[in-house]
């Protein structure tokens, strides 16, 4: 998958007296099977530009390509539909993703937020456990007795 930033600037709360710039200016691009790192201090903007990968935020200037998908501040959020199926993200710290009770249904909540069957979300469940590594008696667990590597 190929991104690329093009002059992306963030401002929180964009049009208030309340405005905080996150991101300024933003190029890059990383090349199809590419890898990029993005370290720095804390509040420096890791996290806003990595939010900015699947429109959970969207950019106020400037624009985002990723593979034949484009973010611009214009992008409507249903054509973003697409790009999130495209593009997932997995936050640093579980109570910021992590909202069901067991392990499998925080799973399943994707594919069911995009059409599938309580079946079939269930089904892709137990695979994605099985391809990260997890036996099926994680299904059950809360996902809040997972570590971190997990």
């Amino acid at each position: 998958m190929s991104i690329a930033f093009k002059h992306v600037d963030y401002t929180y709360q964009a049009g208030t007296p309340l405005a905080t710039p996150a991101l300024t200016d933003i190029s890059l691009t990383v090349p199809d099977h590419g890898y990029l790192a993005i370290i720095g201090h804390t509040g420096s903007g890791k996290s806003t530009l990595i939010q900015q990968l699947n429109a959970l935020l969207k950019p106020t200037a400037g624009e985002i390509q990723i593979d034949q998908f484009t973010i611009t501040p214009q992008t409507t959020n249903a054509a973003l539909k697409p790009l999130r199926q495209h593009v997932g993200m997995v936050f640093q710290f579980p109570e910021s993703q992590l909202f069901e009770e067991t392990i499998q249904k925080d799973i399943a909540f994707g594919p069911r937020n995009f059409g599938a069957s309580i079946d079939q979300a269930n089904q892709l469940a137990t695979t994605m456990l099985d391809l990260v590594g997890l036996d099926a008696s994680y299904a059950q667990r809360s996902p809040f007795d997972l570590s971190g590597g997990q």
